[in-house]
């Protein structure tokens, strides 16, 4: 009966007062704990991919010795007693999405179209010249002009080639930090770490990937027509006569038979 009293007056000082009389302080500490641990080993996997602070917790035994007590009569030997006491310790890891990564980037997409702009643009001045010498203006106000505005037009493209390779530095840099920032959200709102590492990691994989770009598009049509015209016209004699030579002639400046041209190569 004395416990049966015992076990009702503890069930009622439960029921109001939030266990052990503390208004469930203690509980509501226990799991913000808990979700702060989640938290940080959330960001913890996100940081140990894409760089930045691991912030993690270990156990270190400490030593402490108690020294004798004489104590009322009764003598206490010294004591030591090994604790193992709960530490933490941060370590910055470091990103491999640097600007070192991020300007390689940048490279690989000018060495990918250089190579393919220079190309049209010799096209184009070779292209060029023929229009003029079949129009007879290769020489005069007209072609200067003609051959000016083409230099312009690349010039202005190789620009506009370099902007795009920082724009597309640019765009991998934002692409990173907005899915890092995601991350953090879902780390913040307590997902767990697994996901979060695997969506980490995805990226990361995407990113450091063989870049997969496409070809130039042809960026000086109304001067490479002639050319075209020009071999396709050298391919055919018969019909033709003679635009084999005048293609060899303008492209390379090679002498026609019986002159006595110079052999430079016209660039």
């Amino acid at each position: 009966m004395r416990n049966l009293i015992r076990f009702l007056i503890h069930g009622v000082r439960f029921s109001f007062g939030g266990g052990g009389g503390d208004g469930g302080a203690a509980e509501m500490r226990r799991q913000e704990e808990e979700r702060q641990a989640r938290v940080r080993e959330g960001v913890n996997a996100i940081n140990r991919i894409f760089g930045g602070p691991v912030t993690e917790t270990y156990f270190e035994p400490v030593t402490k010795t108690y020294p004798a007590d004489p104590g009322r009569g009764v003598a206490t030997p010294e004591r030591t007693v090994i604790r193992q006491v709960k530490r933490t310790r941060t370590t910055d890891i470091p990103s491999q999405f640097d600007d070192e990564f991020f300007g390689k980037a940048e490279k690989d997409y000018l060495d990918y179209y250089i190579p393919q702009f220079e190309r049209q643009a010799r096209e184009a001045r070779h292209g060029n010249l023929i229009s003029l010498a079949r129009s007879g203006n290769i020489g005069g106000s007209v072609g200067a002009e003609r051959t000016g505005g083409l230099a312009e037009e690349i010039e202005e493209r190789r620009r506009q080639l370099i902007e795009d390779a920082m724009r597309y530095r640019t765009g991998l840099q934002t692409d990173l930090e907005q899915t890092r920032a995601s991350l953090l959200g879902q780390a913040e709102a307590g997902y767990g770490q697994e996901s979060l590492a695997g969506a980490a990691a995805a990226k990361a994989k995407a990113l450091t990937a063989p870049p997969a770009f496409s070809p130039l598009a042809d960026l000086f049509t109304n001067y490479t027509a002639a050319l075209a015209n020009a071999t396709i016209a050298s391919s055919d004699p018969e019909r033709f006569p003679g635009a084999d030579q005048q293609r060899r002639q303008l492209l390379f400046n090679i002498p026609s038979a019986g002159s006595s041209g110079s052999g430079r190569v016209v660039t």
